[in-house]
């Protein structure tokens, strides 16, 4: 099968109910040559369930070419932390605009790709910082937070963001 043929699987696997397996992500570890299909997994904000992860596997299983022996992993969880102190201009200060921060640091964090060897991915800071203040326009006065430099990922590897630490001002 194609990468694109294994990619439209993975995403679309259900459960013998018919619910989603929840992949989002998918990449492919260097193909080895002899059948072996090794496809690593993620849903949008981590990890999917190991249940989940069975059910997908056979999804996948019922439609693969004969001579393909795919095996579908978790990719491996890398959490970025994000801590310091965001400061809402006088007013602003709500828990609205921190949800909303939230939920676009959650949004950029869902769009980068799994990891691999051809194609790492770098988490950019300035890109989180830009997701922070895009969370709240107009609303926030100063973001200053780490990480202060960019991380790039280890092939297979998949980033999810914690930012539990983060203080609002």
């Amino acid at each position: 099968g194609t990468q694109a043929a294994y990619r439209y699987w993975c995403i679309n696997a259900v459960d013998e109910l018919g619910a989603s397996c929840g992949i989002t992500k998918v990449a492919f570890d260097t193909i080895p040559g002899t059948g072996g299909v090794p496809i690593w997994v993620s849903g949008a904000n981590g990890n999917i369930l190991s249940g989940q992860l069975a059910d997908a596997q056979a999804y996948v299983n019922d439609r693969k070419p004969l001579t393909d022996t795919p095996t579908l992993s978790h990719a491996t969880e890398q959490t970025i932390a994000i801590a310091g102190t965001v400061r809402f201009k006088t007013g602003q200060n709500t828990t609205a605009n921190r949800q909303a921060v939230g939920d676009a640091i959650d949004a950029f964090f869902a769009a980068l790709p799994i990891s691999t060897a051809g194609d790492p991915v770098t988490v950019d800071e300035a890109a989180i910082k830009a997701a922070i203040y895009g969370g709240a326009p107009g609303k926030i006065a100063d973001a200053d937070v780490t990480p202060s430099t960019d991380t790039v990922l280890s092939s297979g590897y998949v980033a999810v963001p914690d930012y539990t630490t983060l203080a609002w001002a």
